[in-house]
């Protein structure tokens, strides 16, 4: 599909270049690319930045594509991985999308430790692209006991950039540096530049994020090194005795950035390129006269967002090159207004939301809003918004911190801030000599429109592929049946299949002599991208808002299944010794009595689940268990065995089984669950070093755990999001007492009708507390916008 994208006047390219070989192919390597292969981004808006474990974290998903971030009609699959810090997948989601946009649920299991947790969302077309492109952010999530590290981060990394890549003996050029410390964060630092003689050159200072800038003229036969105070000494690069230099600078007064290129060579034949996100705003071959030259690029050419400016030769081979920070000023004006800006709790509040254009005409749009009480979550601007991400931060490799910090017109000097980061963050994902050469990214695969289903067949006995068998799946409540013939390896596929995760959907296999004596090996959900760089660690002291959040766990409104507080009972903490009611020690049939046993059968709340191993997550002491099916991870705390792995032993009717085999499984058929650990594993010998985990299953299921060749599909399909609950105090009867929402109101789905208007309506929570809205979003055309509101609760 081809994506709307800006097309360069032509008579600027016409007097800018003519028939040179090398700018033709770049410009035409971009062009393919952004008709063939446009870029999809995925921008996650939650409802806070902190949870507790064992609540919801709603957000919704904003899946864009092209150059000016239109919602994507690309990708209708998009997948949402949770990780912890040890990088290990504690949930995954797979969520459709409808026109670009999808919500929903996430559910922090309770089992999780407070720390900081990975967000990572991605389509299948982006991650063929390159997990450049995949969404992450980091969240942190707390229980009632955290934990945390606090020591002093005394480990510093400090390093300097020239810009444009390199600097060159006797031409004045600016240099950039950044101190990152072990956490990854940015670290203040002072010093000064000093040469091989120990003469001072210049002093320098960063800003509160670890970056400065400074400008030295580098001599011949000196080398340059920056004493940082209080720490140590680093050297700077070494300067060219040749070369080509590019400094780049902003001009009001010409609404254009001004390049200024410097040779030590005179009359050098140059190439100059400007892109954004593949748009070509400039492209000319220049001779500078003499050894320098200036370039003016308009802005009314440029699109918002990070700009490549490269200078190569005539042959195409890059010699410097900029990245430069372009703001035309096109995001959404943002307008939000409630009745009144004092209310009483259990009060209803109407709020009022109009958006327009920077010419001030209204736009429709499709936004996500977010209502929390401030003294638990209190706003900071300086998070990723839905502007920063699309802008900025999907556009740079590497951690961008504090990047709302840049699009905060209130801090006078993000500009300058941000004119440094493009100096210190100096990755970009593709390049004017890729498109020259052909390498721009190109996915191996169409986008997904629905969901793949594949697996092999096998023949239960041989263990042998099954060649020219049937595999059917089926739906029988959706009313959905679809057949696939296996090949000469087994193998089967249903492409981009639509359901929904439920029960009683099967597959069904057979051979060509429709012999059920056969086995489906089911392939992983779109292969797990895991993210490359680490996840920091909690750190220093809890701050006065994370105290007050963690306080009011224990009391916090504990919500049922349907979402509803007004359905449960608020109870001030006690303490309770004893083990949870459907845990208990309980002798079993063959092994005698185990450590803690579950009665399933007759439990309507652990009849309903999906997979077996959901029965025992978070109900048992000391057993952790997380991922999915296929890829579950069971721990048992206080049991390891390094010759035996980490897996405990599983039992399916006290015979050995596997963690794999648990998938075929139906919970119906279940009647207990036994588990061993500590020195109640002993009669297992080797086996058990691990724990050990028994499935009783109810009489009449003793023999096949399925039928021959039926096989259920567990846990897959898309997830359907539960609807946030938000009461309504429309009486005083119905007014509870502690009410304590850390978010008041979630609203995934804002969208502004042809007068730029929409409204909204919910109820304060009954206690005194400020208040703090947040709105983000993308217009029909792609321009992202965001904005906020506050008030008080009074009684």
């Amino acid at each position: 599909m081809k994506f709307r994208h800006s097309v360069l006047p032509i008579f600027f390219l016409l007097f800018a270049f003519s028939s040179e070989e090398p700018l033709e192919k770049i410009l035409a390597g971009f062009n393919h690319y952004l008709d063939n292969s446009p870029q999809e981004k995925v921008y996650l808006h939650f409802d806070r930045h902190y949870f507790a474990s064992g609540e919801d974290a709603w957000f919704k998903a904003y899946l864009v594509a092209g150059p000016l971030h239109q919602p994507s009609p690309l990708s209708r699959t998009l997948y949402v991985d949770l990780y912890n810090v040890d990088k290990r997948l504690v949930k995954q989601l797979t969520l459709q999308v409808e026109s670009g946009f999808s919500a929903a649920n996430l559910n922090l299991p309770d089992t999780l430790s407070s720390g900081k947790y990975l967000v990572q969302a991605y389509t299948k077309w982006m991650k063929e692209m390159s997990a450049d492109y995949l969404f992450r952010k980091e969240i942190v999530i707390w229980n009632s006991n955290p934990v945390i590290k606090n020591t002093e981060d005394k480990e510093m990394d400090v390093q300097f950039f020239p810009e444009g890549g390199d600097w060159v003996v006797g031409i004045k050029s600016k240099i950039a540096f950044k101190a990152i410390g072990s956490d990854g964060l940015g670290k203040p630092i002072s010093g000064e530049i000093i040469d091989n003689d120990g003469n001072v050159i210049t002093k320098i200072q960063s800003n509160t994020l670890g970056m400065g800038l400074c400008s030295i003229v580098p001599q011949k036969n000196k080398t340059y090194r920056a004493r940082i105070t209080g720490s140590h000494e680093v050297s700077l690069p070494a300067a060219k005795e040749s070369g080509v230099t590019l400094t780049v600078n902003y001009v009001a007064d010409k609404e254009a950035l001004v390049a200024r290129i410097q040779s030590t060579e005179a009359n050098k034949t140059i190439l100059v390129i400007a892109q954004t996100r593949g748009v070509v705003s400039y492209a000319a071959k220049i001779k500078i006269p003499n050894t320098l030259s200036f370039v003016s690029i308009p802005l009314t050419t440029m699109q918002t967002g990070v700009a490549q400016i490269t200078v190569m030769d005539e042959n195409g081979v890059p010699l410097c090159e900029r990245l430069s920070f372009v703001d035309r000023g096109n995001g959404l004006s943002i307008k939000m207004e409630a009745d009144k800006q004092i209310y009483k709790p259990f009060e209803k509040i109407n709020l009022s939301i109009e958006v327009k254009d920077a010419e001030g005409y209204p736009v429709m749009g499709n936004f996500s809003l977010a209502v929390s009480d401030d003294q638990y979550v209190p706003i900071d601007r300086r998070h990723t918004n839905i502007s920063s991400y699309l802008y900025l931060t999907s556009e740079l490799k590497g951690n961008i911190e504090s990047p709302g910090y840049y699009f905060d017109k209130k801090n006078t000097d993000r500009l300058e801030a941000l004119d440094v980061l493009m100096l210190t963050q100096g990755w970009r994902k593709f390049s004017a000599h890729d498109a020259l050469i052909g390498k721009l990214p190109t996915p191996a695969s169409p986008p997904e429109m629905g969901i793949r289903i594949s697996g092999t067949l096998l023949d239960k006995t041989t263990r042998k592929p099954v060649a020219e068998g049937k595999v059917s799946f089926l739906n029988v409540a959706a009313g959905q049946v679809m057949t696939a013939t296996t090949n000469d390896a087994g193998r089967f596929s249903f492409e981009d299949v639509i359901y929904y995760k439920a029960s009683g959907i099967v597959l069904k296999g057979e051979t060509k002599r429709r012999n059920t004596n056969v086995q489906i090996v089911m392939d992983s959900v779109v292969g797990l991208s895991l993210p490359d760089e680490q996840i920091s660690k909690l750190r220093g002291s809890l701050n006065h808002f994370e105290r007050q959040f963690i306080r009011q766990l224990p009391v916090q409104n504990r919500v049922d299944g349907s979402g509803n507080p007004e359905k449960s009972t608020l109870l001030e903490p006690i303490n309770v010794k004893g083990k949870k009611e459907e845990v208990a020690e309980s002798p079993n049939r063959v092994y005698g009595r185990s450590s803690n046993n579950i009665k399933v059968a007759g439990n309507p709340n652990l009849e309903k689940l999906l997979h077996p191993l959901q029965i025992i997550q978070g109900r048992v002491p000391g057993v952790s268990i997380y991922g999915q099916d296929p890829n579950w991870t069971i721990r048992i705390q206080g049991i390891n065995s390094m010759q035996s792995g980490l897996d405990p032993m599983i039992l399916i009717n006290n015979v050995q089984s596997s963690i794999s085999a648990l998938g075929d499984l139906s919970v119906l058929n279940i009647e207990s669950i036994d588990i061993w650990k500590g020195p109640e594993t002993a009669m297992f010998g080797n086996r058990g070093a691990n724990g050990v985990i028994g499935f009783n299953l109810k009489t009449s299921q003793n023999n096949p755990v399925v039928k021959d060749g039926v096989f259920p599909l567990i846990n897959t399909g898309y997830f359907t999001s539960k609807e946030f609950y938000s009461p309504k105090y429309e009486t005083q009867l119905s007014q509870q007492e502690k009410d304590r929402r850390s978010t008041i109101f979630w609203a995934p789905v804002v969208r502004t009708d042809p007068t730029g208007k929409a409204s909204v309506s919910f109820y304060n929570p009954g206690t005194e507390t400020s208040v703090t809205g947040t709105i983000e979003g993308i217009s029909l055309t792609g321009n992202p916008g965001f904005s906020d509101f506050t008030y008080s609760i009074k009684k």
